[in-house]
Protein backbone atom coordinates (compact mmCIF):
# COMPACT_ATOMS: atom_id res chain seq x y z
CA UNK A 1 0.00 0.00 0.00
CA UNK A 2 2.97 2.16 0.93
CA UNK A 3 4.50 1.80 -2.54
CA UNK A 4 1.14 2.77 -4.24
CA UNK A 5 0.85 6.03 -2.31
CA UNK A 6 4.18 6.74 -2.64
CA UNK A 7 3.66 6.22 -6.51
CA UNK A 8 1.12 8.04 -6.77
CA UNK A 9 2.34 10.90 -5.23
CA UNK A 10 5.16 10.51 -7.88
CA UNK A 11 2.66 10.81 -10.76
CA UNK A 12 1.12 14.23 -9.01
CA UNK A 13 4.58 15.92 -8.75
CA UNK A 14 5.60 15.06 -12.19
CA UNK A 15 2.62 16.23 -13.42
CA UNK A 16 2.76 19.47 -11.74
CA UNK A 17 6.50 20.26 -12.54
CA UNK A 18 5.88 19.77 -16.35
CA UNK A 19 2.66 21.91 -15.45
CA UNK A 20 4.91 24.51 -14.13
CA UNK A 21 7.53 24.84 -16.70
CA UNK A 22 4.85 24.49 -19.58
CA UNK A 23 3.43 27.47 -17.73
CA UNK A 24 6.42 29.61 -17.92
CA UNK A 25 7.40 29.05 -20.91
CA UNK A 26 3.91 29.91 -22.65
CA UNK A 27 4.65 32.83 -20.16
CA UNK A 28 7.89 34.28 -21.57
CA UNK A 29 6.73 33.97 -25.33
CA UNK A 30 3.33 36.44 -24.32
CA UNK A 31 5.21 38.26 -22.07
CA UNK A 32 4.05 41.67 -23.73
CA UNK A 33 0.61 41.12 -23.42
CA UNK A 34 -1.00 42.67 -20.46
CA UNK A 35 -2.93 39.32 -19.48
CA UNK A 36 0.28 37.57 -18.99
CA UNK A 37 1.12 39.24 -15.65
CA UNK A 38 2.07 37.03 -13.17
CA UNK A 39 0.07 37.11 -9.95
CA UNK A 40 0.95 38.58 -6.38
CA UNK A 41 -1.32 37.63 -3.99
CA UNK A 42 -2.12 33.97 -2.66
CA UNK A 43 -4.42 32.38 -0.24
CA UNK A 44 -4.43 28.83 0.43
CA UNK A 45 -5.38 26.93 2.78
CA UNK A 46 -3.27 24.03 4.29
CA UNK A 47 -5.28 20.46 4.96
CA UNK A 48 -2.14 18.75 6.95
CA UNK A 49 -2.31 20.77 10.17
CA UNK A 50 -6.15 20.26 9.77
CA UNK A 51 -6.05 16.13 9.47
CA UNK A 52 -2.84 15.70 12.00
CA UNK A 53 -3.69 18.74 14.65
CA UNK A 54 -7.11 19.56 13.97
CA UNK A 55 -6.20 22.67 13.67
CA UNK A 56 -7.60 25.45 10.73
CA UNK A 57 -5.11 27.78 8.59
CA UNK A 58 -5.79 29.92 5.78
CA UNK A 59 -2.82 32.11 4.73
CA UNK A 60 -2.45 35.09 2.80
CA UNK A 61 0.51 35.85 0.93
CA UNK A 62 1.51 38.76 -1.14
CA UNK A 63 4.66 39.58 -3.44
CA UNK A 64 6.41 42.84 -2.37
CA UNK A 65 9.19 42.71 -4.26
CA UNK A 66 10.27 40.60 -7.50
CA UNK A 67 11.99 37.88 -4.64
CA UNK A 68 10.32 38.41 -1.26
CA UNK A 69 6.49 37.81 0.21
CA UNK A 70 5.33 38.16 3.28
CA UNK A 71 2.22 35.83 4.27
CA UNK A 72 -0.07 35.63 7.70
CA UNK A 73 -2.14 32.68 8.57
CA UNK A 74 -4.88 33.04 11.78
CA UNK A 75 -5.20 30.00 12.99
CA UNK A 76 -7.83 28.17 15.06
CA UNK A 77 -7.40 24.62 16.94
CA UNK A 78 -10.60 22.32 18.31
CA UNK A 79 -10.48 18.53 19.29
CA UNK A 80 -8.67 16.30 21.88
CA UNK A 81 -4.75 15.66 22.02
CA UNK A 82 -3.09 12.49 21.29
CA UNK A 83 -0.91 12.60 24.43
CA UNK A 84 -3.95 12.32 26.60
CA UNK A 85 -7.84 12.43 26.58
CA UNK A 86 -7.71 16.29 27.06
CA UNK A 87 -9.83 18.91 25.30
CA UNK A 88 -7.75 21.61 23.65
CA UNK A 89 -8.72 24.48 22.27
CA UNK A 90 -6.56 27.41 20.38
CA UNK A 91 -6.81 30.58 18.40
CA UNK A 92 -3.65 32.40 16.88
CA UNK A 93 -1.89 33.76 13.88
CA UNK A 94 1.48 32.74 12.15
CA UNK A 95 3.53 35.45 10.53
CA UNK A 96 6.44 35.41 7.80
CA UNK A 97 8.38 36.26 5.08
CA UNK A 98 9.61 34.19 2.12
CA UNK A 99 12.94 34.53 -0.49
CA UNK A 100 11.96 33.19 -3.76
CA UNK A 101 15.26 33.11 -6.12
CA UNK A 102 13.17 33.62 -9.09
CA UNK A 103 9.87 35.75 -9.08
CA UNK A 104 7.77 35.74 -5.52
CA UNK A 105 5.54 33.97 -4.79
CA UNK A 106 5.84 30.86 -7.27
CA UNK A 107 9.25 28.65 -7.43
CA UNK A 108 11.61 27.40 -4.95
CA UNK A 109 11.52 29.78 -1.45
CA UNK A 110 13.21 29.78 1.78
CA UNK A 111 10.92 31.30 4.76
CA UNK A 112 10.61 31.82 7.61
CA UNK A 113 7.98 32.18 10.47
CA UNK A 114 6.51 32.88 13.97
CA UNK A 115 3.35 31.71 15.63
CA UNK A 116 1.76 33.00 18.52
CA UNK A 117 -1.41 31.20 19.87
CA UNK A 118 -3.59 30.91 22.80
CA UNK A 119 -4.26 27.52 24.25
CA UNK A 120 -6.78 26.06 26.37
CA UNK A 121 -7.23 22.99 27.47
CA UNK A 122 -9.80 20.73 29.81
CA UNK A 123 -9.57 17.14 31.22
CA UNK A 124 -11.93 14.83 32.96
CA UNK A 125 -15.72 15.21 34.85
CA UNK A 126 -15.56 17.39 36.94
CA UNK A 127 -13.35 19.75 34.42
CA UNK A 128 -10.26 20.79 35.29
CA UNK A 129 -8.78 23.42 33.09
CA UNK A 130 -5.64 25.46 32.52
CA UNK A 131 -4.89 28.14 29.77
CA UNK A 132 -1.26 29.02 28.30
CA UNK A 133 0.49 31.37 25.70
CA UNK A 134 1.90 29.08 22.70
CA UNK A 135 4.91 30.40 20.13
CA UNK A 136 6.80 28.70 17.65
CA UNK A 137 9.30 29.74 15.26
CA UNK A 138 11.06 27.87 12.70
CA UNK A 139 12.03 27.94 8.97
CA UNK A 140 11.03 25.97 5.88
CA UNK A 141 12.47 25.24 2.27
CA UNK A 142 9.93 24.35 -0.44
CA UNK A 143 8.22 24.62 -4.02
CA UNK A 144 5.19 27.33 -4.61
CA UNK A 145 3.53 26.24 -8.14
CA UNK A 146 1.67 28.65 -9.87
CA UNK A 147 -0.68 26.57 -12.27
CA UNK A 148 -2.78 28.76 -15.16
CA UNK A 149 -2.17 31.74 -13.20
CA UNK A 150 -5.05 30.91 -10.98
CA UNK A 151 -4.17 27.58 -8.67
CA UNK A 152 -1.96 27.57 -6.21
CA UNK A 153 0.19 24.40 -4.79
CA UNK A 154 3.04 24.74 -2.29
CA UNK A 155 4.78 22.30 -0.25
CA UNK A 156 7.76 22.53 1.77
CA UNK A 157 9.24 20.87 5.15
CA UNK A 158 11.84 22.53 7.47
CA UNK A 159 11.89 22.43 11.29
CA UNK A 160 10.47 24.66 14.16
CA UNK A 161 11.35 25.37 17.99
CA UNK A 162 7.58 25.20 19.95
CA UNK A 163 6.60 26.20 23.37
CA UNK A 164 2.86 25.06 23.30
CA UNK A 165 2.76 24.16 26.76
CA UNK A 166 -0.88 24.36 28.95
CA UNK A 167 -0.60 22.74 32.08
CA UNK A 168 -3.25 21.12 33.82
CA UNK A 169 -3.55 20.73 38.09
CA UNK A 170 -5.46 17.64 38.59
CA UNK A 171 -6.31 15.88 42.51
CA UNK A 172 -3.63 13.04 40.96
CA UNK A 173 -1.26 15.21 39.09
CA UNK A 174 0.31 17.69 37.30
CA UNK A 175 0.18 17.70 33.40
CA UNK A 176 1.15 19.07 30.63
CA UNK A 177 -0.31 19.34 27.34
CA UNK A 178 0.70 20.24 24.09
CA UNK A 179 4.74 20.25 22.36
CA UNK A 180 7.91 21.68 23.78
CA UNK A 181 11.52 21.54 21.87
CA UNK A 182 12.20 20.96 18.15
CA UNK A 183 9.64 19.86 15.58
CA UNK A 184 9.34 19.12 11.95
CA UNK A 185 7.37 20.94 9.79
CA UNK A 186 5.33 20.04 6.75
CA UNK A 187 3.50 22.19 4.10
CA UNK A 188 1.06 21.12 1.80
CA UNK A 189 -1.09 24.64 0.82
CA UNK A 190 -3.83 24.53 -2.21
CA UNK A 191 -5.56 27.66 -2.83
CA UNK A 192 -6.12 30.26 -5.19
CA UNK A 193 -3.40 33.04 -7.00
CA UNK A 194 -4.19 36.76 -8.33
Amino acid sequence: MNRTIVSGISSVATFLIIASFSERSALAENDSSADAREPVNTVTVSPLPLVFNRELDIEYERAVSDDFSLFAAPSLVVGTTTSCTCSYYGAGVTAGARFFPGRAPSGVFLGAFGTLLYASASIGSPSVSGTGLAFETGGMLGYTFIIARRLDLSLGAGAAYAQEKVTLATPEAEMTVGANGVIPVLRLALGVAF
